[in-house]
């Protein structure tokens, strides 16, 4: 094994008794210039849920479990805490880790999805620490991000079908789930895997649990009120689940490991009276620090590090924002056009793969059985809408991850007898390819199986289908205004996707559009008005309003018939 010499867990901190709160948020928002009403809020919370917080009790019942564990298994290692915000400090900490000749740690933060600052503000506080304590020589690796982690995931749904289990039949039949994790700005999140990770985690959980009806949130949200930050909100959520019909909500806090004030006060207080206003049973789920499954999961994290060749180095992984965008002919790297994913298992995604989807637009149909069955025997996948705005018209989108059959087989398709009497409709032609954003987790699913799942959804037989374009001063914007202004429309489609009212098929066409559109949209869904609904949300987005030069024509079509999806990789 590796020579690795102890362990360090790395908090959040909290305050322990009522004559700590007011020193313990000086430390938190120190030169972040918080005006003193907000400070003066978040105090009042601490003061109604009992004038402390429970976060060093969780975090030291953590630690005794986890020595535990380790010393079980085998593994003679001593382990530390440090908080970034109260006693214990992370500079008391690396004191002592000094002063005992330690060399070399594996580094522990107790957050589960990373941004900058649920991760990055921990490493940077470590090394400010490090420098503090006169330790600049200590060593520290980090463990693979758990947020899927199995065992995590075994935690949090365990804790959710304990409470399930307590909840009323009746109560039980009407009842949302509701994932939440603490809000961000947009210009962060644009930068980092937050999101991303949140929501794997809240399917993995909602999958163990056998569910499908599950929405996610965000709470505890503060700073400038004119600053954009990741929405929906939970209280919204909550609103939305009554006007759903529902009869009862359940809070899974999968962003929290412990009990600490913005679930206590947050959900415990606020979301409970808000549900109550609008007549909804409100449930809460348990978090998950005490839960044998988590304790495990550092077990298993720590002896990964200890038999890895190459173990992590802990780095800030958020990238800084650029004043200009990066144009690859600028970079003196090699270029490199291939798709690219999120790292998985230490290694990085890479692959020159991607599906291409077509869609062509005919009017003239009147016999769509001959023509089902011509698209039948065709070596392409392919999907048979009927043209809502056409009493004889009909769309056929195409798929492959050749191009090539697209020019082949498209042609010999559309000439033979069947479609030979139909008039082509030109300007509803829609051609583009899947691509990454470098987010993936799983690259090779997102490029060749995400949007044909969709598209071939059975369940799902509406769609509108268009393209667009955005105005070139889009281009000239930082990668952090970017970030910015797509996040909105990310939030919207990820926000109807949890609802289970649309999904997307969403293209890039730069160069192979015969229009110089840049995007093919397709909206996928059981019903046509949250189509319609979500594209009217999403004129109200500054993008929208301020960046798209072109939008549409539209194809809004109804199934007539799908080939059978099977995955591509």
């Amino acid at each position: 094994m590796s020579a690795f010499d102890h362990i360090l867990v790395i908090g959040f901190g909290g305050p322990t008794k009522p004559e700590e709160i007011r020193p313990f948020l000086e430390v938190v928002t120190r030169g972040r210039n918080i005006p003193q009403e907000r400070l003066d809020d978040v105090a009042h919370h601490y003061e109604v849920i009992g004038g402390r917080s429970p976060y060093n009790e969780y975090t030291f019942r953590l630690i005794k479990a986890l020595e535990d564990q380790l010393l079980n298994e085998g593994i003679h290692l001593p382990v530390f805490v440090g908080m970034r915000n109260w006693h214990p400090f992370l500079k008391d900490a690396l004191t002592t880790i000094k002063a005992r000749g330690l060399k070399k740690g594996i580094a522990l933060i107790l957050a589960p999805h990373r941004s900058e600052v649920s991760y990055d503000r921990y490493l940077q506080n470590l090394e400010e620490a490090k420098k503090d304590a006169d330790a600049t020589h200590l060593e520290y690796f980090g463990v693979e991000p758990w947020h899927n982690h199995s065992r995590f995931i075994e935690a949090q749904s365990e804790q959710v079908r304990t409470l399930l289990s307590k909840i009323p039949e009746d109560r039980k039949a009407s009842l949302q789930i509701i994932f939440t994790n603490h809000s961000i700005p947009l210009t962060m999140a644009s930068q980092c895997q937050y999101q991303d990770e949140f929501m794997e985690s809240s399917r993995l959980t909602a999958d163990a649990l056998g569910r499908v009806d599950w929405t996610h949130a965000y709470q505890s949200r503060s700073g400038n009120p004119f600053t954009a930050w990741l929405e929906p909100d939970i209280t919204a959520t909550i609103e939305q689940a009554a006007q759903k019909g529902k009869q009862s909500v359940l809070l899974v806090p999968i962003g929290f490991l412990c009990d600490n004030a913005e679930v206590l006060y947050d959900l415990d207080i606020e979301a409970k009276a808000e549900a109550a206003k609008l007549g909804l049973s409100f449930y809460r789920a348990s978090t998950v620090m005490d839960h044998p499954a988590f304790i495990s999961m550092w077990t298993d994290s720590i002896r990964q590090t200890m038999q890895t060749t190459t173990p992590r180095s802990l780095k800030v992984t958020t990238p800084a924002a650029t004043s200009a965008p990066h144009h690859p002919a600028t970079s003196a790297e090699p270029l490199d056009i291939r798709e690219k994913g999120a790292a998985k298992n230490g290694q990085p995604q890479v692959t020159d793969r991607r599906m291409y989807f077509q869609l062509f637009c005919f009017t003239g149909a009147f016999h769509l059985e001959k023509i089902v069955q011509k698209l039948k025997a065709s070596s392409l996948e392919t999907v048979l809408y009927r043209d809502l705005n056409d009493p004889y018209g009909i769309g056929v989108l195409l798929m492959s991850e050749k191009p090539e059959k697209l020019v082949k087989d498209g042609a010999d398709l559309f000439v033979s007898e069947e479609f030979k009497a139909l008039a082509p409709k030109s300007d509803l032609t829609m051609l583009g390819r899947t691509y990454s954003s470098g987010r993936e987790q799983d690259l090779e699913d997102w490029l060749l199986n995400k949007y044909r799942r969709n598209a071939l959804n059975t369940d799902w037989p509406w769609a509108v289908w268009y393209p667009l374009r955005r105005k070139p001063e889009f281009s000239l914007l930082t990668r952090e205004e970017q970030g910015k202004i797509l996040m909105e429309h990310a939030m919207l489609g990820m926000s109807y996707g949890a609802a289970g009212l649309a999904s997307d098929v969403r293209l890039s066409c730069y160069g192979i559009d015969k229009n110089d559109n840049e995007f093919v949209i397709g909206l996928v869904g059981s019903d046509l008005y949250p189509l319609s609904r979500l594209i009217q949300d999403m004129r109200k987005t500054q993008q929208t309003t301020k960046y798209i030069q072109s939008l549409g024509p539209f194809f809004v079509g109804h199934v007539v018939w799908q080939s059978p999806y099977k995955d591509a990789r």
